[in-house]
């Protein structure tokens, strides 16, 4: 059992960059993953105002939810702001289980999300209750966001190691593997479980498959600061930017095709319905079940 882990870890430090340097990264990379994660997080509440549709609400908690994280993350990461010390006092165990909750999170999230849209597209939230969902899902993932962060932080000690000297720790790739089997099943309902998927659950199914290749990425690598962990976070910074590009592409549509934004608000206001509006804004987006 030792050998392959002696075998990992001498192959990740071969190709290892600087740990300065890594810890560097870390911040970019973080701070990368919140902007874009946040913004899409936005739209996504946007557009689930005008579609009312679980789906949309449940994506963009999940990804408020990662953006939320993220920046627990950079707050416990040893040197992602001071150097050689976290910004919140944390053992390395405290920051592995954040990292394992965050990428696991997000991916049962988002595989709530894909199953309502593939078996409860018609389902829609009245249009008096809309805000009150919009809220409570806010509360809602703040409130576990900072459950998370306290427990992982005051408890760490009573956790399983995920991280030691040699690297990683069976209970991380269980908790690897774990993630990797979430975002399969959310890829598999989207292409598999949908009549006609939406151009939406299309770019969605790109940014999970960049996630999966990170988790590939960052388990070849066998440890931090490696070459594979590295390059996985740069899979990762893709996946969150993917369904944020998607929504410019939708935006720089509609501006050339009606001109200017606000041609684009008035038209969607003589739609009349919730439905219609959404149908305008989808109306690129290619055909849908619902």
């Amino acid at each position: 059992m030792a050998g392959p882990r002696y075998f990992c870890l001498a192959r990740a430090r071969e190709g290892a960059i600087p740990e300065a340097s890594g810890r560097g990264f870390v911040a970019i990379f973080t701070a990368g993953i919140l902007i874009t994660e946040l913004s899409t997080a936005f739209l996504l509440f946007a557009l689930f105002r005008q579609a009312r549709t679980w789906s949309l609400l449940l994506l963009g908690c999940a990804y408020f939810y990662s953006s939320l994280m993220s920046v627990a993350q950079v707050l416990t990461f040893p040197g992602a702001i001071l150097a050689d010390q976290p910004l919140v006092t944390a053992s390395p165990q405290s920051t592995a289980w954040i990292f394992a909750t965050w990428v696991n999170g997000f991916a049962l999230l988002t595989l709530i999300a894909v199953f309502m849209e593939a078996r409860f597209s018609e389902a829609r939230i009245g249009g008096k209750n809309v805000w009150r969902a919009a809220v409570a899902g806010f509360c809602a993932v703040l409130a576990a966001v900072l459950t998370i962060g306290l427990v992982v932080v005051l408890k760490s000690d009573q956790l399983p190691l995920l991280i030691s000297d040699l690297g990683f720790t069976v209970q991380s790739w269980i908790v690897r593997y774990l993630c990797i089997a979430l975002l399969y099943a959310s890829i598999g309902l989207i292409f598999f479980g949908m009549r006609q998927p939406s151009n939406l659950y299309l770019w969605l199914s790109w940014a999970l498959t960049a996630l999966v290749f990170y988790n590939v990425l960052a388990a070849v690598g066998g440890a931090r600061y490696s070459i594979g962990w590295s390059a996985g976070r740069l899979s990762w910074l893709l996946s969150a930017c993917a369904v944020f590009v998607y929504f410019l592409g939708q935006f720089a549509r509609q501006q050339r095709d009606f001109g200017s934004p606000n041609d684009v608000f008035d038209q969607s206001s003589e739609e009349g319905t919730p439905e219609g509006r959404y149908q305008l804004i989808g109306q690129h987006d290619g055909p849908r079940d619902n």
